[in-house]
């Protein structure tokens, strides 16, 4: 990721796109930007006047200061702009809108179920792009873009979703071209795995860790690996498709063509299925108070998932894995299996410890990641044309 600027004229974009996302991250004043980046003082002074003029800034106090004047903080004007996000899932379809610090402003959501054809969930998804923001009385001009969250395998570059798993209804859709047949405003596709680990990186409780393989758990299993601040798409843009190692090749067969899948083994359905238990809250409570059959669950649950993950760590040599959805009540317990299962498990964990770690982000990020994409590129300054947003370091 870049972390200096540039004085130059030929390069005033990439300093603007430096200091938003610097100042998006928490507010600060003009010396401390200067003093981050690099850049004098008086280009800070003369990017952030602009951007104050624009109405994407704004001056919102001071801050303590030892000795001299207390230097003025600059923050993000949330109301500036605002994103739409449209999330794909197996169970529900998403509406929603956000401003530009990723505040959910107003969702509607159906179930998939409802809609017997794409066309027919593309429709409604476009009609309620328009209700929501005419209630909320914003116009076209304030929306930076539509991001489109969805299960993998999809291609990001060409915007067409291909065939993740039980989810039919979408397959080989070339969504974007859709949306932006109906609206005259950018409209990017993503895995929702990969946006909300953009989301989860970005709300800066990772500074700590580099090399981060983020896990989503919500009717199927998908991951995101964030390294040195990239995000690791591999050859054709589809890495991340743990849930589909397989953990036992004599398994059963798998909708995405392989056995055993750790799909089969690891969410919460296939749980349920194998321990016929009504309330996860409950088993894992249970298993605090010694129950030996609830506590059984959650071993079962970390042998498999750890098999998937000790196969990921080995190959990615990540320095910690962040879980997040169906397993987030009381984690403690599962993560600590987790965590002595890969250490054991691991070569990795020979060199150098994993830390394995539960998500900090609400039960709505899964949805609000959706327009993670649209706020990249925005605070990049890369809305207009460009490469897609993950191509370049995902700024902190």
């Amino acid at each position: 990721m870049k972390t200096n600027g540039s004085n130059a004229n030929t390069l005033r974009s990439d300093n603007r796109a430096l200091l938003l996302n610097r100042i998006r991250r928490q507010p600060v004043s003009r010396a401390q930007l200067a003093k981050e980046t690099g850049m004098s003082k008086a280009a800070v002074t003369m990017i952030t006047n602009d951007l104050i003029a624009q109405g994407q800034l704004r001056e919102i106090g001071t801050a303590d200061s030892e000795k001299g004047r207390r230097p003025i903080l600059l923050d993000i004007v949330a109301d500036y702009r605002y994103a739409v996000g449209v999330s794909l899932h197996r169970k529900r379809l998403q509406v929603l809108v956000t401003d530009l610090k990723g505040t959910l402003v107003r969702c509607t959501q159906e179930r998939t179920g409802r809609f017997s054809t794409a066309d027919e969930a593309v429709g409604w998804a476009c009609r309620t792009i328009r209700e929501e923001l005419a209630q909320l009385q914003i116009p076209f001009s304030r929306v930076a873009g539509i991001g489109i969250s969805s299960p993998g395998p999809l291609d990001y570059r060409e915007g067409v979703i291909l065939t993740p798993p039980n989810l039919p209804l979408f397959h080989h859709l070339p969504i974007v071209s859709r949306f932006r047949r109906e609206f005259s405003l950018p409209v990017f596709l993503e895995n929702n795995a990969v946006l909300f680990a953009m989301t989860e990186y970005l709300s800066g409780g990772l500074h700590a860790y580099r090399n981060v393989l983020f896990v989503i758990m919500s009717h199927g299993i998908g991951s995101c690996l964030i390294r040195e601040g990239r995000v690791f798409r591999g050859c054709g843009g589809f890495a991340g498709e743990i849930g589909h190692i397989s953990v036992n090749p004599d398994g059963p067969p798998c909708a995405c063509g392989n056995h055993g899948c750790l799909e089969q083994y690891a969410t919460m359905d296939a749980l349920k299925r194998r321990f016929g238990f009504d309330r996860y809250s409950s088993v894992v409570d249970a298993a605090y108070r010694g129950d030996s059959a609830s506590r059984e669950v959650l071993e079962y649950e970390a042998r498999y998932l750890a098999a998937g993950l000790v196969t990921a760590v080995n190959l990615f040599d990540p320095d910690a894995i962040v879980l997040y959805g169906e397993f987030r009540y009381r984690p403690e317990l599962l993560l600590s299996m987790l965590s002595e299962q890969i250490s054991r498990q691991s070569l990795i964990t020979r060199v150098h410890p994993v830390a394995v770690l539960p998500s900090q982000l609400g039960p709505e990020a899964e949805a609000v990641s959706s327009t993670a994409v649209v706020l990249s590129r925005h605070f990049d300054q890369r809305l207009c044309g460009g490469a897609p947003a993950a191509a370049r370091p995902v700024s902190r």
